[in-house]
């Protein structure tokens, strides 16, 4: 029963994670300066 929720339970904490992303993604974009935005972006895209 337990290994039969496990998809259910897997998409919902990967959806969840992914919202918080963008979440604290936007916090940062509205409380950081455009420079420091810019050197994420950078940080980011280097990854």
């Amino acid at each position: 029963m337990l290994h039969s929720q496990s998809p259910l339970v897997v998409h919902l904490f990967v959806s969840a994670s992914q919202k918080l992303e963008r979440i604290f993604i936007f916090i940062l974009i509205l409380t950081s300066k455009k420079e420091e935005m810019q050197k994420l972006f950078v940080r980011i895209l280097k990854i």
